[in-house]
């Protein structure tokens, strides 16, 4: 896998992730302002559905990032792995959230370790399940 394409697929998959994920907070905590929410975070209302909804739209800015990048270079990458390991992300941000009242306190936090994991789930090969 050449340098170029994975520079291009991580700085898709973050500006849409934040794009995104800023939507999705906005969005969410809109909701929970005028009808309230569950606790998640420590926080209830509009700081945690605004958290909550941005934690979920973020992966789908992961996603459009890895299939602009995908289209650009003509690549075809695994989208069974990006899919589970966005499942097990979103469970262990739920947990995580929920029931020890846990989020990381800085957007940044949100935004990249989620970006880097499914980049490179989105790299196995199907053939021999290996990476790059």
């Amino acid at each position: 896998m050449n340098k170029k394409y994975l520079a291009i697929q991580f700085i898709l998959s973050t500006i849409f992730s934040l794009i995104f994920s800023l939507i999705g907070w906005v969005l969410g905590a809109d909701y929970g302002g005028n009808y309230g929410f569950f606790n998640f975070q420590g926080l209830v209302g509009y700081e945690a559905s605004g958290g909550f909804v941005g934690s979920i739209t973020l992966l789908f800015g992961i996603w459009l990032g890895l299939f602009l990048s995908s289209k650009l270079y003509k690549k075809e990458g695994n989208w069974f792995f990006v899919y589970l390991f966005s499942l097990l992300y979103f469970l262990g941000e739920f947990i995580a959230g929920y029931f020890f009242q846990w989020g990381p306190k800085n957007i940044l936090m949100y935004v990249f370790p989620p970006v880097i994991f499914l980049m490179f789930s989105f790299s196995f090969q199907k053939k021999y399940g290996r990476t790059l």
